[in-house]
């Protein structure tokens, strides 16, 4: 079989061969340009997501938020909650909240910004509020916010191409 190949190709005239390898550089460079524009394509959505954790001297109140800053959605899938190191649950478990409320010893927790019911999309540009934790000023504010610091959430997400990203942050 190969040998009856070569005999072909020898036969043939150098413009013939010419031809055939002018066409094989040229689908060669297709594919390869297409593979670029597919990842570029994916870049050019990726979300990047970003925290910020404010503390309010005013109402006592210590927000973490989450925003998008890159250039498509964010679909996420999760929320995990951990304080010291330790899993306390996703977000989307309604215990979650009261077993974070003991552990850190705190007034009140509030969920403002998110219904963790499920999946969300964060679209471009767009920040949520995770959680706001208020502070008694009876305690020592220091203490609280030093417990406060080791609060982490780690975010599983995907791009609008499904492809899968994980982030973390901890104040």
């Amino acid at each position: 079989m190969i040998g009856n190949i070569w005999e072909t190709i020898k036969s043939m005239n150098n413009d013939t061969i010419l031809s055939c390898f002018i066409a094989m550089l040229a689908l060669i460079f297709t594919i390869y340009q297409g593979y670029l524009t597919r990842k570029h394509n994916r870049l050019s959505v990726k979300p990047i997501l970003s925290f910020e954790s404010k503390q309010s001297l005013n109402d006592n109140r210590y927000t973490c938020s989450v925003g998008n800053r890159g250039l498509g959605p964010a679909l996420i899938d999760s929320i995990s909650l951990y304080y010291k190191k330790e899993l306390i649950g996703c977000l989307n478990d309604s215990e979650v909240w009261d077993k974070l409320e003991k552990k850190l010893n705190i007034d009140r927790i509030d969920l403002e910004g998110i219904s963790y019911t499920g999946r969300f999309p964060i679209k471009i540009d767009e920040d949520k509020i995770l959680v706001a934790l208020y502070y008694s000023l009876n305690r020592d504010k220091e203490e609280q916010i030093n417990k406060f610091s080791q609060i982490e959430f780690q975010i599983n997400y995907k791009s609008v191409y499904m492809e899968k990203f994980k982030t973390s942050f901890q104040d």
